[in-house]
Parts: structure tokens; C-alpha cells; sequence
């Protein structure tokens, strides 16, 4: 008896070891991601930055023209496009041999437009919570001398040329979606499905380090995630496109020649009937909610194992460390 239990014990142990390299293999992954996309922006900025140094060398306006160029790569999205090719290029490499990675493109069931509107409405509606924990966080931390107004600029601002828009509205949120509603959740997938929407939204959130924008996106990547997961991973690269696209640069382009107060008034009134309306959906399909959870709740133990992994926790502070040097003094 005594030798089965000790058997058990040690399958029981080689299982968890087991999920613990899987937790650190999905999450590895995402930091060289991370690392080689900030490493190609700044090889981008590098080289143009000394390209102009070359070509203006005996001029004595070189020093403006780096700082032009600085500026002009700061505000394109030249480098964040050539980077996130570089990051996805690696991320294919490194998670070819992985069985789930080619689950990415699965499609479970049919979207319907009966199941598409009210989702989407749900998402929108998560654009009043990023206002409301914005403008809180905001007034707390006046109150103590500093200030995070330019990390919620930072993350509302509209695109200002042609290769930032591209890459805001629609080469960001294909990537997004790959890296975490596909490599991430279906690297978490063992642990079951609401481990794995929740987990992914959690690195999702943090990878923007934006403290404030970091809420919103794992808010927003709970929704995306079950999206990805009920249906596919296309559905939820059409919601993300819709809220950068549509809810971004172009509400920003349509509503910029507006004064400041009609703006308001546009954008409370649009998104306060996403909110009612989401209140509504949400309440009618309480009960359906409650039998997904159910199903497909978290096991013992499974969240112990991603959140003790080493690499999580690295990657968790490298993010918050990001975050907090977003805030200011006054």
C-alpha cells in the first residue's frame, strides 16, 4: 500500500513538473518576443538615426536632423511593423514542434450574428471601465504629487501617419491575437479553458506596460479569449480590428474637427449605451455564464503552478517595472 501511495506521489510530481515547463515554455516565449521587438525598434531608430548622421556630417544642422529622425521614428510605425515580423518569425520557429500551436487556427463553432453583436457590445463597453479606473487612479495619485495622464494619452492617442495607423489598427491586433489567443491560450490549454483565457489575458494585459491600458487589455483579452476559444481565433482578430480601427483612428478622425465638449458628448453617449447595453446582455445570459464557469472552472492547484513559475514572475516584474516608471511627478 505504502509503495502505491509513494508511486502515486511521484507520477503525481513528474505530472506537475511536467506543467510547469509547459507554463515556462509558453512564457519564455513571450519574453524573447518582447525582447526582439524592442531590440528591432531601436535597431531601427539606430540606423536611421546614423544614416542622417553620415549623410549630414559636415552640416551644421546634423544635430536637428537626428533629432528629426528620432522624433520621426518615434511617432512611425516602420520599426514596430518590422518588429513584430521579426517576433512572430521567432515565435513559429520556437513553438513549431508544440502539438497546440497547431490548434491556432481550430475553429470550434460557427460565429452567428445573434452571438457576434452582443459580444462585441460587451467589449466596447469595457472602453467605460478603462475611462472610470483612468480617471481614478489619476485622482488618487494627484492627491500624493504624481501624475499617469501621459501613460492614458499614451494609450488613446490617434496614429499620425500612414505606417503607425497600419500598424495600430490592423498589423498590432493580428499579432496580438496570434501571439496570445493563439501561442499563449492554447500553450495553457491543458490547464483548461478558463486557465487559459484568464492566463492569457493576465500576460496580455501586462505586455502593454501601461499600467492603466494593462487593465483594460487583460479585461478586453478575457473577452477576446473566449472568443478565440468558442469559435476561432479569426473572430477575435475581428473584434480587436474593429475597437483599433473603427473605435480608434477613425472615431478620432471622424470626431477631431469637433470642439471638446461635443466630442464628450459623443463619446459618453456611445459608449454609455454599450455599457447599458452590455448590463442587459450580461444579466440575461447570467445563468449561461454560470454554466460555462461551471464546466470549465479552474482545477486545484493549476494557478499555483503558473503563477510560481520563475519565468512568469520574471516577466510580471520586468512589466510592472515598465508600468510604474509611467508615473510622474506633478
Amino acid at each position: 500500500m505504502n509503495e502505491e501511495l509513494k508511486l502515486t506521489k511521484q507520477l503525481e510530481k513528474k505530472k506537475q513538473s511536467e506543467k510547469k515547463k509547459q507554463v515556462n515554455k509558453v512564457i519564455t516565449g513571450v519574453l524573447f518576443y518582447e525582447l526582439i521587438t524592442v531590440v528591432c525598434v531601436m535597431l531601427d531608430a539606430l540606423i536611421q538615426m546614423i544614416r542622417v548622421a553620415v549623410l549630414y556630417r559636415n552640416s551644421p544642422d546634423m544635430e536637428q536632423q537626428v533629432e528629426a529622425v528620432l522624433e520621426d521614428c518615434i511617432n512611425s510605425g516602420r520599426g514596430m511593423i518590422l518588429s513584430i515580423a521579426a517576433g512572430l518569425f521567432f515565435l513559429f520557429i520556437y513553438f513549431r514542434k508544440q502539438e497546440y500551436s497547431k490548434k491556432i487556427f481550430n475553429q470550434s463553432r460557427s460565429m452567428k450574428r445573434a452571438e457576434f453583436f452582443p459580444i462585441l457590445t460587451v467589449f466596447m463597453a469595457l472602453q467605460v471601465f478603462f475611462l472610470v479606473v483612468g480617471n481614478g487612479a489619476e485622482s488618487i495619485l494627484n492627491r500624493f504629487g504624481f501624475s499617469l495622464m501621459e501613460e492614458i494619452e499614451s494609450a488613446t492617442s490617434a496614429s499620425t501617419v500612414f505606417s503607425m495607423f497600419l500598424y495600430v489598427s490592423f498589423i498590432a491586433p493580428i499579432a496580438e491575437e496570434l501571439v496570445f489567443r493563439g501561442f499563449v491560450m492554447r500553450g495553457l490549454e491543458r490547464f483548461g479553458k478558463i486557465t487559459a483565457i484568464s492566463g492569457s489575458a493576465l500576460l496580455f494585459g501586462a505586455i502593454h506596460g501601461n499600467l492603466i491600458q494593462g487593465v483594460f487589455a487583460a479585461m478586453a483579452g478575457l473577452v477576446l479569449g473566449y472568443v478565440a476559444m468558442e469559435y476561432s481565433i479569426l473572430w477575435s482578430i475581428v473584434i480587436h480590428i474593429i475597437n483599433n480601427f473603427i473605435f480608434g483612428d477613425l472615431w478620432a478622425y471622424v470626431t477631431g474637427g469637433l470642439n471638446e465638449t461635443l466630442q464628450d458628448i459623443l463619446f459618453y453617449g456611445i459608449y454609455g449605451c454599450f455599457f447599458v447595453a452590455a448590463g442587459i446582455e450580461l444579466y440575461l445570459k447570467r445563468n449561461e455564464i454560470k454554466e460555462y464557469w461551471r464546466k470549465n472552472k479552474n482545477k486545484n492547484g493549476h494557478w499555483k503552478i503558473i503563477v510560481t513559475s520563475f519565468w512568469f514572475i520574471l516577466f510580471m516584474i520586468l512589466q510592472l517595472a515598465v508600468g510604474i516608471s509611467g508615473i510622474h511627478k506633478i
